[in-house]
Order: structure tokens, then sequence, then C-alpha cells
């Protein structure tokens, strides 16, 4: 019963943290991030943009996606219509700890209206267009990992991590 509190309780944490390495630079209009823990750039030859997160597994990478594909290809309930034509994940080698999720929006919207109606920043810029995207799937998973841990925490009893955290332990 611990074990699976414990886990759901270190995947919130892991996104938040992920989350919590972007930050809005209203003068630049664009976001800045900490390029320890993340590098993006767009890919030359397909035109995604590939955001590279260090220190994570597939864990993180396969939610990310999965949510990406859910939200913004599959579901469609969100813009109405499908915003991406590609979203995934890659753990390029595994002795590395590093994930690159890969966005690809699709050429003939126009992302400003949708981006718009969803309340996001106005951005031109395809880097904060898929980090905005990112932290939407983001945010829908996390949702429903409070669900589970509330439901959790009422059938087994348990309610707090048998762990401690000191502030650098979440950092790296």
């Amino acid at each position: 019963h611990q074990l699976v509190y414990d886990a759901l309780n270190m995947i919130y944490l892991r996104t938040i943290i992920l989350m919590n390495h972007f930050e809005w630079n209203e003068k630049a209009g664009q976001y800045s991030y900490n390029p320890n823990k993340v590098q993006i750039q767009k890919n030359k030859q397909s035109g995604y943009i590939d955001i590279t997160i260090f220190k994570e597994d597939h864990t993180l990478g396969n939610l990310i996606a999965s949510y990406l594909k859910k939200l913004f290809i599959t579901d469609k309930s969100l813009t109405g219509q499908e915003l991406l034509n590609f979203a995934s994940y890659r753990a390029p080698h595994p002795l590395e700890e590093k994930i690159v999720i890969t966005i690809g929006f699709k050429a003939d919207l126009d992302l400003s209206d949708i981006f718009s109606k969803l309340g996001l920043k106005s951005s031109d810029n395809d880097i904060n267009r898929a980090i905005q995207c990112m932290f939407i799937a983001c945010s829908a998973y996390l949702k429903l990992i409070n669900t589970m841990k509330t439901n959790w925490e009422t059938l087994s009893g348990i309610k707090q991590s048998s762990y401690i955290l000191e502030d650098n332990d979440m950092i790296r």
C-alpha cells in the first residue's frame, strides 16, 4: 500500500519540479528555462520542437507524450481540432539519464487564435507553444494523479509518504 502511495507522490513531485524549471519572461515574450535541466531546439529536418529533459526517464516521457497525443491529436476537446500532427518521446541511450519530447504542430492552423481561446500566452514562437502544450499535458495528468492519491488514501489508509525529502534531493 505504501509503495503505491509513494510512487504516485514521486511522479507528482517530479512533474512539479520539471515545470518549475520554466519561467515566463514577460519582457522578452518567451520562456526561460534552466539549461542544466532542459534544452529546447527546433529540429532542422522535421521542423518539430525537441525538448530534451535531463535526469529523467521513461516514466515522465511516456506520461507527457501520451497526454500530448490524447489532448491535442486524439481527443480534440480542448481545441476542437487536431493541434499537433506529432507527439512522442524517446530516451536516446539507455546509459544517459535524459528524454527527448518531440512536438510537431499542424502547419495549416491559426495557432494564435487557438492559444488565445485556451487562455495561453500569445506567442508566434513554436518553442513557447510547445512548452505551453507540455504544461497542459502535465497539468492534465497531475489532476488524475491527485484523484488517484485521494482514492488510494481512502482505500489504504495511507496518508503520508515513507520518505522525507530535503530541498536538494529533488533539484538534481
